[in-house]
């Protein structure tokens, strides 16, 4: 066994006697050794074992030979295997996720599938995440913005799911299976770089690892550190909210947030916020910094203002503070608040919508916006012809998910190619069609999260095309000071 591995499951209460464990094994090196440093643990604590095996189709033949390939270490091991096949692609483009997303959804859907076959859906859920793994997290959370439980990167044990390896590097993992003799499958797509978690993995890292051989367990403490930070601010938090947040004891999806609370620091009044705002949502998917400045702007506002949140979630200035709600039923048409324009500071504002256009989620309006308007119309509604105007834009209108925000270029920023739901990086785009770097920062997006519905005077993404299935289309129209919309 890996020195410290043992010690760390201990720290962490990670396994207890008798529990119900099953560990994800893909084939790789980390899942291996997993199963491997399990199966040593069992005899000690005597809990049930068993492996999960998700086949993604993805990589076609290659994804069938790491399949079989788990199925006979399991066999040589005497291990219970639960072998799960999914066509990821074709999920992804029915549920508008992007593949990583689809697969780490049905795989974790797989290990719970698991645990209810085995008459214990209590049980724990073993994944083979090791200090790289933690390493790369961070980074990219720090990349893409994220606040101070993204940089706490991934924790040891959350939710029943416990990582065993992550006190421990790669390359002890590597070594210590090559003592074994004990071989384990490798996934080509690891070296593409058109990934971005591959981009940090084999190009950052390892310059870091050159400026200081011990990124990797410095970074591993500074994720503690900041993750024990975190605890302590949270039991702050819940003190402050309980002064400043009331409840409608009518509907527990309604919160009232006294003005009272921005006096005190912004990093408490901030987080506050957000939380209301998830648990108003019962998500905290896509649930982002714009939006807590969005609510928080509403508290210098006259009474009676409002704007749009993700998952149907209105934010309106009551007398005394600011009231967050979902609504209670459904519109006829959803609302796309808040679309955002362009500054040269990249911000987000809310947006105009034509006089006409169905009001959003219990009547609330949207603003006027300088240079774009929008128009929902019902199928039957439809003007003759989809509009080939540069300028003027038709969208599946259903398929919008979130919120649309009108911004600049972000990392991770993608659309789709083509109906086969194939992907493309927006950096990439801009790279084949010849866009200047100092251009690329100037170009308008339509953005549904991280996907882009309409580079603005190039292309729309294919998965957000009008079909003969559109039910209700949504058209949007940019003028940006032009006389025309040609």
């Amino acid at each position: 066994m890996i020195p410290g591995v043992e010690s760390f499951l201990e720290q962490y209460h990670m396994i207890e006697q008798s529990d119900v464990v099953v560990a994800g094994v893909s084939g790789g090196a980390d899942s291996v050794c997993l199963l491997l440093h399990l199966l040593e643990l069992k005899e000690k604590l005597s809990f049930t074992l068993a492996a999960v095996h998700v086949q993604h189709g993805i990589r076609g033949e290659e994804s069938l030979q790491d399949a079989a390939f788990v199925e006979e270490l399991c066999r040589r091991y005497q291990v219970q295997l639960f072998r799960y096949d999914y066509d990821v692609p074709e999920y992804a483009k029915q549920h508008g996720y992007s593949e990583e997303e689809a697969g780490r959804n049905l795989r974790y859907e797989s290990f719970h599938k698991a645990l209810e076959e085995l008459g214990a859906p209590e049980g724990k859920i073993a994944v083979a995440h090791n200090r790289n793994d933690l390493a790369e997290t961070m980074l990219w959370n720090m990349i893409r913005g994220s606040g101070m439980r993204g940089m706490a990167g991934i924790p040891p044990v959350r939710e029943g799911i416990i990582r065993p390896l992550l006190h421990t590097a790669r390359v002890e993992i590597e070594n210590y299976l090559k003592e074994k003799g004990e071989s384990y499958c490798t996934d080509a797509t690891n070296a593409s770089l058109d990934y971005t978690r591959n981009r940090i993995r084999n190009q950052v890292l390892p310059v870091l690892e050159e400026l200081n051989a011990g990124v990797y367990a410095h970074m591993e403490q500074l994720g503690d550190d900041i993750r024990k930070t975190q605890e302590y601010l949270s039991a702050v938090i819940e003190e402050k909210r309980a002064q400043y947040v009331e409840r409608d004891s009518r509907k527990t999806q309604v919160f009232l947030i006294s003005e009272e609370l921005l006096k005190e620091p912004e990093i408490l009044y901030t987080s506050i916020i957000k939380e209301c705002i998830c648990e108003t949502a019962a998500s905290s998917k896509d649930i982002t910094r714009t939006h807590v400045e969005l609510v928080q702007k509403l508290f210098a506002m006259q009474t009676g203002r409002s704007v749009n949140l993700p998952y149907q979630v209105v934010a309106e200035r009551t007398y005394g503070g600011v009231r967050l709600q979902k609504c209670e039923k459904q519109p006829e048409h959803k609302i796309t608040e808040p679309v955002g324009m362009l500054s040269s500071q990249s911000s987000s504002q809310p947006a105009g919508r034509q006089s006409g256009q169905p009001a959003g989620c219990c009547g609330i309006s949207i603003e006027e916006h300088p240079d774009f308007t929008c128009r929902i119309y019902k199928r039957e509604e439809l003007p003759e012809g989809i509009s080939k105007k540069k300028y003027t834009k038709w969208l599946d209108y259903d398929k919008i998910k979130n919120s649309l925000l009108i911004r600049n270029r972000q990392p991770g920023d993608y659309f789709v190619l083509d109906e086969t739901g194939r992907t493309q990086k927006l950096k990439q785009y801009f790279v084949n069609e010849k866009i200047l770097k100092e251009q690329r920062d100037t170009i308008p997006l339509v953005a549904d999260g991280a996907h882009i519905l309409w580079i603005v005077g190039y292309r729309i993404s294919a998965y957000y095309k009008v079909s003969s299935t559109t039910k209700t289309i949504f058209e949007i129209q940019y003028y940006g000071g032009r006389e025309d919309n040609e």
